[in-house]
């Protein structure tokens, strides 16, 4: 991964090409990134430098863990294959981190099924979205370190299931809960996708409406509000109830789509027209778990 700098800025601003060498950002247009060179200069601060600079001037890491961060970033590339523990049994998993480009070459001609959920090929490049048989492939990395994919079709039935089994749950995304404050955990992945498309900070997880809470909370030290987007049925608030309780009823609050149709999500909301300002005005409503009238409500409902 040769846009290393990119990649990190894009995490938390959105990104606008200003031709083939400079781009800049909607949220700073005083950031520039001078894209052959991979540096940028943020003339209103004052501060220009590389990835690493962003990462220790302006994200504050220690020289010692910025270069950790991009360690893993560039091990996306440097690794062909490797084995990972099942979880269901004793024995390993080879796991081929080249499967991402092939699948994401694969897709190139085969894209409605992102079009469809209102992701542009920007993001759809930025994510390595892909295709292979049938099936429409997201990447997942753990840790700087590519672990499965989640593949999801329409026909001839919804589904989405692993590529490789026995792995186990992941966190979506989950690098960029190093570099913001804020973050908001989605039930789908491509939820997630779409609201760091139109600049949101999104992560999701692989457990549908379950929380692997004690894998994952660690994670989310930096953070100090947490608004988790449940889908509109009692899974999606029992979800939440997890993700509240597991990651601390004071800075978790939930979003709900109540008066919609039931298992109304995120990508619903902006594909019937729903606005920014509208979005925005559901996240500041967003409620904390105590304001339901505890978890007993939750299950009733």
């Amino acid at each position: 991964m040769d846009n290393i700098l990119e990649s990190l800025i894009a995490q938390e601003y959105t990104i606008v090409e200003k031709g083939s060498k400079w781009a800049t950002t909607s949220e700073h247009d005083s950031l520039v990134i001078d894209r052959e060179k991979q540096i940028f200069f943020w003339n209103s601060r004052n501060i220009a430098g590389d990835a690493l600079t962003w990462l220790t001037k302006i994200k504050g890491f220690p020289f010692s863990e910025a270069r950790k961060i991009l360690a893993n970033f560039r091990s996306y590339s440097e690794t062909f294959v490797y084995t990972i523990k099942s979880e269901r049994e004793d024995e390993d998993i080879i796991v081929y981190p080249k499967l991402v480009e092939v699948f994401w070459e694969e897709g190139l001609q085969n894209r409605n099924y992102w079009y469809n959920r209102l992701l542009n090929d920007d993001v759809i490049n930025r994510f390595q979205l892909g295709y292979h048989d049938g099936w429409y492939t997201i990447p997942l990395f753990m840790d700087g370190t590519f672990r499965n994919f989640q593949c999801r079709r329409d026909v001839p039935l919804k589904s989405i299931r692993p590529w490789y089994r026995g792995i186990g749950p992941m966190l979506f995304n989950s690098e960029i809960l190093k570099l913001v404050d804020n973050i908001i955990i989605t039930e789908g992945t491509v939820d997630a996708i779409y609201l760091n498309q139109i600049g949101f900070p999104a992560i999701s997880h692989t457990t549908g409406a379950g929380w692997m809470h004690k894998l994952w909370f660690d994670r989310f030290v930096r953070q100090r509000d947490i608004v988790y987007i449940a889908d509109n049925d009692k899974a999606g608030l029992l979800a939440a109830k997890k993700v509240a309780e597991s990651l601390s009823t004071n800075r978790v609050r939930i979003l709900t789509f109540d008066g919609y149709s039931e298992k109304y999500d995120t990508i619903e909301f902006f594909r019937n027209a729903g606005t920014l300002e509208e979005f925005k005005e559901l996240l500041d409503n967003a409620r904390y778990l105590e304001e339901f009238g505890g978890i007993y409500e939750i299950r009733q409902s």
